[in-house]
């Protein structure tokens, strides 16, 4: 998470700090995000590093806009 400082009227970068893990559900749930999932093993593509799953709660998240279907279908 970077973190900023004001300095003469200006924002400037000062550092990245990471979120603890009960920031992160914090941050995660407000978001709509209900769980993440991620699996990884030796034998996984090092650019992408395993399987992401995320678990998203429809009660908070709404959904604006669908701008791709895999299928080619349009749901919205």
């Amino acid at each position: 998470m970077p973190v900023y400082q004001t300095y003469q009227g200006k924002t400037i970068f000062q550092k990245h700090e990471s979120l603890s893990g009960n920031e992160a559900i914090a941050l995660y749930r407000t978001c709509g995000i209900h769980g993440v999932y991620h699996w990884e093993r030796e034998s996984t593509d090092s650019y992408l590093r395993g399987t992401v799953i995320v678990i998203f709660d429809f009660s908070v998240l709404v959904i604006r806009e669908v701008i791709e279907v895999k299928n080619g279908r349009h749901l919205g």
